[in-house]
């Protein structure tokens, strides 16, 4: 299945509700932060189709450590984050 990614909007908690997230185009410019910013998934059409519990604990691994997920060499991110602007 296709995957895309989308950026959180800051609103709910993220793996909570799908519409928390928005389709963008290309790969975001963000790595890592204490906040959420955006999550590479299954695809729809502006929201994401599903949060993985993979997925899920990348989210909350993310937050705990502050750096893109996963965080072992060359992998593929699914995750990324951002300091507040």
């Amino acid at each position: 299945m296709a995957r895309s990614w989308y950026a959180y909007k800051g609103v709910n908690y993220p793996i909570d509700m799908l519409s928390s997230f928005s389709l963008i185009d290309g790969v975001p410019a963000c790595s890592d932060g204490n906040e959420l910013c955006a999550i590479y998934t299954q695809a729809g059409d502006n929201n994401p189709t599903l949060i993985s519990d993979n997925l899920q604990r990348y989210i909350s691994n993310g937050l705990a450590k502050f750096i893109a997920q996963p965080d072992t060499p060359n992998a593929k991110l699914f995750v990324v984050f951002k300091f507040p602007s």
